[in-house]
């Protein structure tokens, strides 16, 4: 069967998750990946899905007719409290083939987009619940996710993934499926914290044993609750920039985990490492900047400076993502404008 087309990746990436809300003024100020939250994998059906359809498709086509053919549009797999992959109810292969028609028929639009998206990003995640069984990735559905990306690779979309950091650090060895951990460093400066969502490299398993080559670009969640780049800003005294800079300093740089703490995973220890091309850092917009501090939002001069240090040192990142387009406009900022005005990545129409 022969590949699909697809529009190709940018070469520097500004993706923004998406709902209902700014999508028009966040391409127009810079976005260039759009991934529409979210669907479910489970019962053997393609399940949830954007909000509104038929409000989605009308977005596409004002974009289209502004001249935003090139668009990326990537569906969202999974998000915090949703269900992981039903892996009982028929294999990888039919849930691929059964996600394929989806995108084909339910999804399609003549105009803007004739075959659906473009690919989609893996975003299976944890539970508030602590005793809720997606507190636990089940090997299975790690094969699942694996089996599926490699067929959706082999018919020419686009697949990414976006780990919270703690499922992906190069600062710890250890390697777990579970996802209900506390952070050591946290809790010892905070004590009574007892924050248990957090993993142990979990997502490695998708990279160690199916390949980085299977992924277009890995986005990595550092507004993750009390992440360890926050923890390096709060108590190490780092600046965003340098905290950035060595978040992506350790992702490029092999690291060895230790497969061998979970036997029944029947992965072998060994190295990974994500080459900075497919290294994308997830940001948050201003909704992080309040609360009770437990999320991180790097202003957009710290991101910038974090930005240029990579290409200083010959790591320079694919580029960026946010939670959410949604919040854009937020306490006046506008975190698109602010990524494309450095980047250089403005679309024209």
């Amino acid at each position: 069967m022969a590949k699909r087309a697809v529009p190709q990746l940018p070469e520097q990436i500004i993706a923004g998750y998406a709902h209902d809300r700014n999508v028009i003024e966040a391409v127009r100020n810079g976005v260039n990946v759009l991934i529409w939250f979210s669907i479910d994998l489970v019962h053997g059906a393609v399940q949830r899905g954007p909000k509104n359809l038929d409000s989605m498709r009308a977005t596409v086509r004002a974009l289209h007719r502004e001249g935003y053919a090139e668009l990326i549009h990537l569906i969202c797999i999974g998000g915090w409290n949703e269900p992981h992959i039903d892996t009982a109810a028929c294999s990888a292969e039919e849930y691929y083939r059964r996600w394929k028609a989806w995108n084909e028929t339910v999804v399609a639009d003549a105009e803007a987009l004739p075959h659906g998206f473009h690919g989609f990003d893996w975003d299976l995640e944890g539970h508030d619940d602590p005793k809720s069984p997606r507190n636990v990735f089940s090997r299975e559905c790690l094969d699942y996710m694996g089996e599926i990306s490699r067929l959706t690779k082999a018919d020419g979309l686009i697949v990414s993934m976006a780990p919270a950091q703690s499922y992906l650090d190069p600062e710890i060895s250890t390697f777990s499926r579970r996802l209900d951990y506390t952070d050591p460093d946290w809790e010892q400066s905070i004590p009574g914290l007892n924050f248990a969502y957090h993993g142990r490299n979990c997502y490695a398993y998708l990279i160690a044993k199916y390949g980085v080559e299977t992924f277009d670009f890995v986005t990595i969640q550092v507004y993750e609750g009390y992440s360890r780049t926050l923890y390096r800003i709060r108590f190490d005294g780092k600046k965003g920039s340098e905290a950035l800079l060595q978040l992506v300093e350790s992702l490029v740089a092999p690291w060895s985990i230790k497969f061998s703490d979970d036997p029944e995973c029947g992965l072998p220890d060994q190295a990974v490492r994500i080459p900075a091309s497919k290294v994308v850092i997830g940001l948050a917009n201003a909704w992080a900047g309040g609360g009770d501090g437990r999320f991180l939002l790097v202003q957009p001069d710290e991101v910038e400076k974090a930005y240029k240090a990579c290409i200083a040192t010959q790591v320079p990142v694919r580029g960026f993502a946010f939670w959410n387009i949604a919040e854009e406009g937020r306490d006046g900022l506008w975190l698109s404008k602010s990524l494309a005005a450095f980047m250089n990545t403005n679309q024209s129409q």
